[in-house]
């Protein structure tokens, strides 16, 4: 309202400094702020309404305007003016994924790699399973529902704040790509994690965030967990003739060569009467997935880069507010309507 303001009164310092200022303190709010997470999600709710408004008072054809009783901006073109916001909506969005990841890092091992969510599995693992270095039980407890916590807390934080949908998936794509990244990069050095049990517990961690995903209609971002999925599947899987390892290879097309014989090579049997993967096996599992995946682009990394950050889109997304219909206060009875 503002802009407009600046607009009617065709004022080109107003609308320069009007913008300039506004990034200007939100950078200084930002920096100094970085940890909170729900004045960042408030900046971020606020600076797209403020770039999906330009965009569609801009008079600009490319951004459609639905609301046909309101005319454009007359004076100025701020088209100029949209990266600028843009890089500053974008930086926020960033900061608020920063935050997140480290909160989110500590409980994603206690929480989905180690937490007994199966009762009655315990005497099927292997010794020395839940321990440290050390030999010391691990003395905090964190459960896959404080996960959910976490991600219901952050949700409703963001629909709070207004928040736009296609950010909001964007956000939870890149938590669950960090949450897979981080949960298979300690299972491919975790022996004691690797045998079938472990497996057993880890799908149902992860069965529990992928319904979270399909209730918040997230259905998008499934495909992020899919490598440690297919981890946790073939802890569970027979591995012991080559139709075995055929079907591994088949199944597990979200993890290359070195991850699947990494996993093979650590697998710990849980009971007698079961036998360690044959060295025979892990190799013509190499074999059938370097022959199944020899057109693509396998990458040859170990280690998934979990710091990985996705590039951040804000398509034009018009609203349906109604600036005529605003309600003055009393308090502001000085204000006249334009």
């Amino acid at each position: 309202m503002c802009l407009r303001y600046a607009d009617h009164c065709s004022s080109d310092t107003m609308t320069t400094q009007l913008i300039e200022s506004t990034v200007v303190s939100l950078q200084y709010l930002t920096k100094h702020y970085k940890d909170n997470l729900n004045l960042l999600c408030h900046w971020l709710g606020n600076i797209t309404c403020l770039l999906q408004s330009m965009r569609q008072y801009s008079g600009d054809p490319v951004y459609y305007n639905p609301c046909k009783d309101i005319t454009g901006l007359t004076s100025f073109e701020l088209s100029d003016y949209h990266d600028f916001i843009t890089a500053e909506a974008t930086s926020i969005y960033y900061l608020i994924i920063n935050h997140l990841e480290r909160t989110l890092e500590p409980l994603i091992v206690p929480g989905l790699l180690e937490h007994e969510s199966i009762p009655g599995l315990t005497s099927a693992r292997p010794v020395g399973w839940g321990r440290t270095l050390l030999g010391m039980v691990k003395p905090v407890i964190v459960t896959v529902g404080d996960i959910e916590r976490f991600l219901n807390d952050l949700l409703n934080q963001l629909e709070l704040c207004l928040v736009d949908t296609y950010l909001i998936e964007q956000m939870f794509k890149q938590i669950f790509y960090f949450i897979n990244g981080v949960m298979l990069n300690y299972l491919l050095f975790r022996k004691d994690l690797c045998h079938w049990t472990s497996g057993m517990q880890i799908r149902y961690n992860l069965n529990v965030l992928e319904e979270w995903i399909r209730e918040h209609k997230l259905t998008s971002v499934l495909d992020t967990l899919q490598p440690i999925v297919q981890a946790s599947k073939l802890l569970q899987m027979k591995k012991e003739t080559q139709d075995d390892a055929r079907c591994i290879s088949e199944f597990c097309a979200n993890l290359n060569t070195q991850q699947i014989q990494k996993i093979l090579r650590m697998y710990t049997p849980s009971i007698e009467s079961e036998s360690r993967v044959p060295l025979s096996v892990i190799q013509f599992v190499g074999q059938c997935h370097r022959q199944d995946h020899r057109f693509g682009s396998e990458s040859e990394n170990l280690m998934i880069d979990s710091r990985y950050q996705f590039p951040v889109s804000i398509p034009y997304s018009p609203t349906l507010f109604n600036f005529a219909a605003i309600d003055v206060p009393k308090q502001l009875d000085f204000l006249i309507k334009i």
